[in-house]
């Protein structure tokens, strides 16, 4: 079955202490669910509920997940890391701005396949019809994901623990669990 992620969801038995660590899981995961966008728009003859299954684990994904790991990015950990008064390199105050502009360009392209996803969730025989639009989709996000999910992890994940005290991290991983218990 094509469905299958590498990666199963859910909780782990300790909630983890380290940001770095449960932002470094997030992103497994979204390349893990971009791995099934992709093979669902490979799949030949799926049945309609391997189309259904794949179409709304991307959507429950992308949909409740990654929005709150946009938010761990763009407010916590921004908050963590832009302090007022603690000295972050320019290249550092460069790449956290660009981080935050990238998911206002990534979101609507999200959104659009996300449409798509919930069209196979009501209809999955429309996937040969949807094909090309979701195959072109599913490259596009794949594509910009991959070269920012990649930038965040060489440019400004390493600053986590170069710039962060072990209270601030221990902080910083509080309410990035507590967002996710909230929603």
């Amino acid at each position: 079955m094509f469905v299958k992620l590498t990666t199963k969801p859910g909780r782990d038995t300790e909630p983890a202490t380290d940001p770095l660590v449960m932002l470094l899981a997030c992103h497994v995961r979204i390349r893990d669910h971009l791995a099934l966008a992709k093979r669902l728009v490979d799949a030949v003859e799926p049945s309609p509920d391997e189309v259904m299954e794949a179409a709304a684990a991307l959507l429950r994904y992308f949909g409740q997940a990654l929005p709150l790991h946009i938010l761990d990015e763009d407010v916590t950990l921004r908050e963590a890391l832009m302090v007022m008064g603690r000295p972050v390199a320019d290249e550092a105050v460069h790449a956290i701005t660009t981080m935050t502009a990238e998911h206002s360009v990534i979101e609507p392209m999200i959104d659009e396949a996300m449409k798509q996803w919930q069209s196979l969730i009501e209809q999955p025989h429309l996937l040969p019809q949807l094909r090309h639009e979701l195959t072109r989709d599913t490259l596009r996000l794949s594509t910009l994901l991959e070269a920012h999910l990649s930038a965040e992890e060489k440019q400004i994940f390493p600053l986590i623990h170069k710039v962060l005290t072990e209270d601030e991290r221990a902080e910083l991983a509080r309410r990035m669990r507590e967002r996710r218990q909230a929603g």
